[in-house]
């Protein structure tokens, strides 16, 4: 059975990034929403044109099978990680570039222009299939098996090492694939969640849901922020207000509390089950993590209230 290189791994996803900087930026530019359902399509068709000219079988870079409970499970843990984690940085990315304010208004404008059932296939449905097969499917099968062979060459080969280098390659490419600096490190940190659970699992089953499953998550809260309705004296007394930056660094120190316990877990839900934990390094995690949420509360909590007795809302 024929295996995915590293050059057409490298093809399939280059081409994907020429089209989305040239067709796919002239669909979106034009038509939205639908632009990006297109350009989701564009991505899978390119993903299919290099499988087929490259010899590989679907079935082999892209693995379905329903994984174990207990995977499972971890792969939850892994994700609420991730999430976590991802979340933090782009707390505190809004401290250092309050412009990214600016471009989250542009993408809740576009997503919720054509209504609910067109956002939730072209932002949520589309991607988690088209964009899974590029990265979890495609790449990760050119990288691994290019990592692997050079690590057996020279005689060092290392399942946990080679699992760490494809992660975080991984993770760089799918924050890279979405040509926007601001949010490269949150997609990246994504990426390299989603990229760990498929090579731990063995299968895309899990990547796709959970790639769905944020998506639909930023789709739902896209609609819930543009049909919010508040008073718009209170709104606008609220949005005057400008918070220290330790609120916002408070804030994701608090995300990354959470963060550190979640994927420790479910690095445990994946070991084997003859491995036993390190309680020395569950202690610290614990620690580390009761340190962040305590601490980086507090630190938001008494800068928001600062920030509001300022402002004179303290009464209200």
């Amino acid at each position: 059975m024929k295996e995915m290189t590293l050059k057409a791994s490298i093809i399939a996803y280059v081409g994907t990034l020429v089209l989305i900087l040239t067709a796919g930026s002239v669909v979106q530019y034009f038509f939205g929403i639908i632009g990006v359902a297109v350009t989701e399509l564009m991505i899978l068709g390119w993903s299919l044109a290099v499988l087929k000219a490259s010899g590989v079988s679907f079935r082999t870079v892209f693995p379905f099978e329903l994984p174990k409970l207990r995977q499972m499970f971890g792969a939850l843990a892994i994700y609420f990680g991730a999430y976590m984690s991802a979340a933090a940085v782009s707390i505190a990315t809004t401290a250092v570039f309050p412009s990214s304010a600016e471009i989250e208004a542009a993408m809740i404008s576009v997503i919720t222009e054509r209504g609910e059932i067109t956002a939730f296939i072209a932002a949520a449905v589309l991607p988690s299939f088209c964009e899974e097969l590029l990265h979890r499917g495609i790449l990760l099968s050119g990288v691994r098996n290019y990592v692997r062979e050079r690590m057996t060459a020279k005689g060092r080969y290392n399942p946990v090492g080679e699992r760490h280098i494809i992660v975080f390659i991984l993770g760089a490419a799918f924050g890279l694939f979405h040509l926007d600096p601001i949010r490269f490190l949150p997609t990246a940190i994504l990426g390299a969640g989603l990229s760990y659970i498929a090579l731990r699992t063995g299968s895309l089953f899990m990547p796709v849901c959970l790639h769905f499953l944020n998506n639909a998550v930023s789709v739902v809260s896209a609609f819930m922020a543009q049909t919010a309705r508040v008073q718009e004296d209170a709104a606008a007394v609220i949005a005057g207000i400008e918070y220290p930056f330790y609120v916002y660094f408070g804030a994701g120190a608090m995300y990354a509390g959470l963060a550190l316990p979640a994927l420790w877990v479910g690095s445990r839900l994946f070991a084997g089950s003859g491995e036993r934990a390190n309680r020395g390094r569950m202690l610290a995690v614990m620690t580390a993590a009761l340190i962040l949420v305590s601490g980086g509360g507090f630190a938001a909590a008494y800068g928001i209230y600062g920030a509001a007795h300022a402002a004179g809302l303290t009464g209200l």
